[in-house]
């Protein structure tokens, strides 16, 4: 092995060069690194290898942002254009009508990767990974076929639309215990457990209020920091032409799920696209484009990054972005 090619958030690249992190989690924020060539070797793992990194933006805006900003770049998309990465954080950049690009980062939580989620797992064997109503009855999918152990990120959002659709949850989040039992799809599906009221999924499978809480601070999070960008960049939704979802959890969404619950503001334009791992696609390119780590660079010089823990009006967007609707 001659060259490794990393990518990832700024904490974990950090992590990766043993560099210290502490000044990541307290304010204002900074990061020691966002370029780390330095590290050039690990003899002690790779002593024949070259290590490389894609640099950084910020404490909170990492390779796998600026690498998706590269992907994105080579493939022409340079104005219009909206990234979101989702994850526990939602990485996303706005490219506006000239090109430059607005960036920020939010904690949207582990609720999409299945975590804090009372029936959560991630997207492996045995997890129900998409709803659909057919026939009147509430169908799942599962992930390697057979009997479901669990809900992914994914079926979570169909579940949840396909709840809010039926006026099971109302826009505040609440479950509505007699328009369930008018639906036909979730009549006898309310209940209580452990004193919380529970939608059942299936056998031993269910999503609490507090589940449904969760997902709604994940969506406020995101909906503020997307709304925040938009007025950074002095920017309308309506001239937004290409909405870019990436991340494994982008790849399997419904998005017509995710757009009717509203983690992204409405942009009527756009097209969107998924487009897988975008980190792993910019590190595969700078493992075989001796040009690529330097393009990276030059484009994350020129993000105007949005730091959301300056922003004195966050808390109240986020807090307005909570409710569905």
């Amino acid at each position: 092995i001659g060259l490794v090619v990393v990518s990832g958030n700024t904490t974990m690249t950090h992590l990766f060069f043993d560099i210290d992190v502490r000044p990541l989690g307290a304010y204002p924020y900074t990061a020691s690194e966002l370029d780390y060539d330095r590290y050039a070797t690990l003899e002690e793992l790779l002593p024949a290898a070259r290590i490389a990194a894609l640099p950084s933006a910020s404490a909170f805006l990492g390779g796998d942002l600026v690498g998706g900003l590269a992907i994105t770049d080579l493939a022409g998309v340079r104005s219009n254009a909206f990234f979101i990465d989702i994850g526990t954080n939602g990485e996303m950049f706005l490219r506006d009508g000239t090109g430059t690009v607005h960036a920020t980062s939010c904690a949207m939580g582990p609720a999409l990767e299945g975590m804090n989620i009372s029936s959560g797992m991630t997207a492996d064997e045995g997890a129900i990974n998409h709803f659909t109503v057919e026939n009147g009855r509430l169908k799942p999918t599962v992930i390697g076929g057979g009997t479901p152990v669990g809900i992914c990120g994914t079926g979570i959002i169909d579940a949840l639309a396909i709840m809010l659709d039926n006026g099971v949850v109302r826009g505040n989040g609440a479950f509505d215990r007699a328009a369930a039992e008018a639906s036909p799809v979730f009549s006898g599906r309310i209940e209580t457990q452990n004193g919380t009221t529970a939608c059942l999924l299936g056998d031993g499978i269910a999503i609490t209020q507090k589940d449904i809480r969760n997902i709604q601070l994940a969506r406020g999070a995101s909906l503020a920091a997307a709304r925040i960008l938009l007025r950074d960049a002095a920017y309308e939704a309506e001239r937004i032409e290409h909405v870019l979802v990436a991340g494994a959890f982008g790849e399997n969404l419904d998005i017509e799920n995710f757009r009717a619950l509203g983690f992204l503001p409405d942009f009527p334009n756009a097209r969107y696209r998924f487009l897988g791992n975008t980190s792993l696609a910019a590190a595969e390119r700078a493992c075989v484009d001796p040009g690529f780590l330097g393009m990276c660079r030059a484009l994350r010089d020129a993000i105007h990054v949005v730091e959301l823990s300056m922003r004195a009006d966050f808390n109240d967007e986020f807090v307005d972005c909570l409710n569905f609707g």
